[in-house]
């Protein structure tokens, strides 16, 4: 294009002043790969704006279909939008490319597409997110002679995108992220949402890439509740250029709890801390430590829609975080990475640390958020839990471990966590090591004495959660590591118990078992929280098919059919009344409103292809005993066969006593004289089982709709 000169137009007066002579065409190679630039340089999606006109279609044809959409309110250009391409795939059921067709009035015109980046005007679409000027004109062809000088422009607008990992390897979902001021906001969808959480197996992780200097990352409140429910979800993993947070599924579940709204958002906050935000005790303790440390907060932050935040500290499970350290690469000089919380009173507590030299990064795992300091030291650390002696030590030294004196516990001997170590003397409550050449982990064991000074099993406590519409209660209410747990049930009247769980303190749930209405688990090693849920009874007769709408012709049928236990439903909320019927289902449909009668005999079992254990086994032989049926071969039944409209009318004609029709006379041109369903089909058009499809057609062989059968059945036998 010609930048020297140019004449700005609206889309209108562009197309209008350049009428082509006759229809041009662009092609698209393939248009799926139009949308997502490759991820060398970063995924992409793109906005347009402004370029709009009110004087086009846009159609398309491939080798095999040729059509026009409906009128587009943005222009397709090199680069089309996601609600553009969309509508094309949908219309296109071909994955060869696709010519797409830019139609002004009743002419077409190519436009070309320029974008000014770097103050260059170039026709490379942008690979960095921002927002770009863009400028487009209709180019010369063999029909077209366009002027150079006459253009419209406007702005297109790129963002980063990110892609979240599900787990399973294949079902991973591209999203979108904003990133201002050190803050990134990722937006999901709700059906991304639950894709993700569909196709969750084992840790959700959500890398930003090459984004850098981001410490503060927003996620959808959504995304963590839906985590925490998928049993294939073992925690979720966000991670930047430099740093990284993994929440365990016990920690999604503390979050979740949280959460009111599908409207909260989470903040998950990994950023450096300025020694003047911290307290005089804080400052004291890290003069404590030999080299300079880098201070971090770690936090996770639920914000409610009205402004209201819930900061959290203890999460019931482990966080594992990484941190960047541009000192790391000095630990090959005989040093160690080291890290440990600071609490707000100026306590270290060291943490088990390891060091990723490469990318100059530091890891370790908690489950507390708060103030932490990572440093490098000559010397390796001690971590001590439930007692004293942790600390720095010299490679070599003998160092002191003492087991903390607790009121009414006997200390029961050290375990090592981790470390190259041999204790003096396990079982003793102040014991020594050699320090090795790395970091040691060790923690005191202890149990409960009892009243009379002896040592017993340690207890722990059962806490039921208040519940709507019953109760439940617990015995007995404190337990030891093995003793069995009874729950009782009482839903109030008109109530019935939906879902009973059991969970650690980890979050982790317990097997619960049931019989005779009494429910029972094995008690772990921690305190437990019983949680139950309770629904209403259904009515007689009534459903909770949220696809049975009110009004429907088969409503009524429904209801009645699930009053009488003729069927129960397809699963879930969904009576399925478009799906086919089978045979198998047919004559079960049949057997249940005839009472369920118990056949004795061998009746039904020449079939070859109905085994003895079927759900329908029964129904098969009622059926052929009473004439119903008699297969559709001398040894098959074919239960996996869809059942048609003639099949079901001889089915209910048969099961009601074959009586003949009073008029001969049939109303159906498609329903011929001698066929097997011929004196059926009268008998149900004058009992009003059926009116047929049309005044003058039965449809014999169109398949039977559940939703169909259920209503000849209640015609026919129901009222």
């Amino acid at each position: 294009m010609n930048s020297g000169s140019e004449k700005k137009l609206s889309m209108d007066e562009l197309l209008e002043k350049n009428r082509p002579a006759q229809m041009v065409q662009t092609t698209l190679q393939p248009p799926a790969q139009e949308l997502t630039l490759p991820p060398e340089v970063h995924p992409t999606k793109a906005e347009w704006e402004d370029l709009q006109s009110d004087l086009y279609t846009l159609g398309y044809h491939t080798e095999r279909q040729t059509g026009y959409l409906k009128k587009i309110s943005e222009l397709l250009v090199q680069l089309p939008t996601q609600t553009q391409m969309d509508e094309l795939l949908k219309a296109v059921k071909h994955p060869s490319a696709v010519t797409a067709v830019i139609a002004p009035r009743d002419n077409t015109a190519v436009i070309s597409v320029e974008y000014q980046v770097n103050e260059v005007w170039t026709d490379t679409v942008p690979a960095e997110a921002g927002t770009y000027s863009v400028r487009a004109a209709l180019t010369e062809s063999s029909n077209l002679a366009a002027d150079p000088t006459d253009y419209t422009e406007g702005t297109l607008t790129v963002k980063r995108g990110v892609t979240v990992d599900t787990g399973d390897g294949t079902e991973n979902v591209d999203v979108a992220v904003d990133v201002e001021d050190g803050t990134a906001h990722i937006t999901i969808p709700e059906d991304d949402i639950a894709q993700i959480a569909g196709n969750a197996n084992g840790t959700v992780s959500i890398d930003l890439g090459g984004a850098s200097g981001v410490d503060e990352l927003v996620l959808p409140g959504n995304l963590v509740s839906e985590l925490s429910k998928s049993e294939n979800s073992d925690g979720l993993t966000v991670s930047t250029e430099d740093a990284s947070i993994t929440m365990s599924d016990s920690v999604l579940d503390t979050v979740a709890d949280v959460i009111t709204s599908g409207e909260d958002t989470i903040s998950v906050v990994l950023k450096s801390v300025d020694e003047a935000d911290l307290t005089e005790e804080q400052k004291e303790a890290l003069e404590s430590i030999p080299n300079e440390a880098k201070v971090v907060d770690v936090s996770i932050v639920v914000t409610h829609p009205d402004g209201s935040q819930n900061a959290l500290h203890e999460l019931g499970g482990d966080v594992t975080i990484t941190v960047p350290y541009d000192q790391v690469p000095e630990i090959v000089n005989g040093k160690y990475v080291v890290a440990c919380h600071v609490s707000d009173n100026g306590v270290i507590t060291y943490l088990f640390a390891t060091c990723d030299e490469e990318n100059r990064t530091i890891t370790f795992t908690t489950n507390h958020l708060s103030n932490y300091a990572v440093f490098v030291s000559e010397k390796p650390a001690v971590i001590v839990t439930d007692g004293s002696g942790s600390g720095l030590y010299e490679v070599g030294a003998t160092v002191t471990i003492t087991a903390d004196s607790k009121s009414g516990y006997t200390f029961s001997g050290w375990t090592v966590v981790s470390g190259d170590v041999t204790l003096a003397d396990a079982n003793a409550a102040e014991t020594t090591f050699t320090m090795p050449a790395g970091q040691v982990e060790v923690k005191a064991n202890y149990r409960i004495n009892s009243s009379g000074g002896g040592a017993v099993t340690s207890s722990y406590s059962v806490s039921v959660a208040d519940s709507e519409n019953g109760t439940v209660t617990a015995q007995p209410q404190r337990a030891a590591k093995g003793a069995v747990v009874t729950l009782t049930v009482k839903p109030d009247q008109g109530c019935k118990l939906d879902t009973l769980t059991v969970t650690d303190q980890n979050g982790r749930e317990i097997p619960v078992t049931e019989k005779d209405g009494k429910y029972t688990f094995t008690m772990p090693d921690s305190k437990v929280t019983v949680k139950a849920t309770f629904i209403k009874n259904e009515q007689p007769g009534e459903t909770v098919f949220t696809d049975v709408p009110d009004g429907a012709y088969y409503a009524e049928a429904v209801k009645w059919a699930v009053a009488q236990g003729i069927t129960t439903g397809t699963g879930g909320t969904a009576f399925g009344p478009e799906m086919a019927c089978t045979r198998a289902q047919v004559v079960t449909f049949l057997w249940r409103a005839a009472g369920s009668p118990v056949v004795e005999g061998d009746e039904g079992m020449g079939f070859t292809d109905v085994p003895v254990d079927a759900y329908y086994t029964q129904a098969v032989r009622w059926a052929v005993s009473q004439g119903i049926t008699t297969g559709t071969g001398a040894a098959t039944f074919s239960p996996d066969a869809v059942c048609t409209r003639a099949q079901i009318a001889v089915f209910l004609y048969r099961a009601n006593g074959s009586k003949a029709a009073n008029n001969q006379g049939t109303p159906f041109s498609d329903v011929a004289e001698g066929s097997y369903y011929y004196d059926a089909v009268l008998w149900a058009a004058e009992n009003g089982v059926t009116a047929g499809t049309s005044a003058a057609t039965f449809s014999p062989d169109v398949v039977c709709t559940r939703a169909q059968i259920v209503t000849f059945l209640f015609r026919a036998m129901g009222k």
